[in-house]
C-alpha cells in the first residue's frame, strides 16, 4: 500500500466538489420544480373557486329569474282575476240597466195603455 500523490488527493477533493456543487443544482432545480408545481397547484385551485362562484352566480341569477318569473305570472293571474271580476261586474250592471230599461218600457206602454 503505497502512499497516495498530492495530486490523486486534490483530484478526488475536486471530484466530490463537483459532485456537491451538480447535487446542489439539482436539489435547487428540484426545489424550482417544486414550487412551479406548488404554483400551479394554487393556479388549479383559483380557477376552480372562479368556476364554482360563477356556478353559483349562475344558480342565484336562475333562481332569482325563476322568482321574478313566478312573481310576473302571479301577477298576471291577479290581472286576469280583476278582469274578470270586472267582466262579471260590467256584465251584472248591464243586466241591471237592461231591467231597469224593461220596466221604464212595460211603464211606458202601460201609460199608452192607459191614454
Amino acid at each position: 500500500m503505497g502512499r497516495r500523490s498530492s495530486s490523486s488527493k486534490r483530484g478526488a477533493a475536486a471530484a466530490a466538489a463537483r459532485e456537491t456543487a451538480a447535487a446542489a443544482k439539482a436539489a435547487a432545480a428540484a426545489n424550482v420544480a417544486a414550487k412551479a408545481a406548488a404554483a400551479a397547484k394554487a393556479a388549479a385551485a383559483a380557477k376552480a373557486a372562479a368556476a364554482a362562484k360563477d356556478a353559483a352566480a349562475a344558480v342565484a341569477n336562475a333562481a332569482a329569474a325563476a322568482k321574478a318569473a313566478a312573481a310576473a305570472n302571479a301577477a298576471a293571474k291577479a290581472a286576469a282575476a280583476a278582469n274578470a271580476a270586472a267582466k262579471a261586474a260590467a256584465a251584472a250592471a248591464a243586466a241591471a240597466n237592461g231591467r231597469l230599461e224593461q220596466k221604464r218600457r212595460q211603464k211606458g206602454k202601460r201609460r199608452q195603455k192607459m191614454t
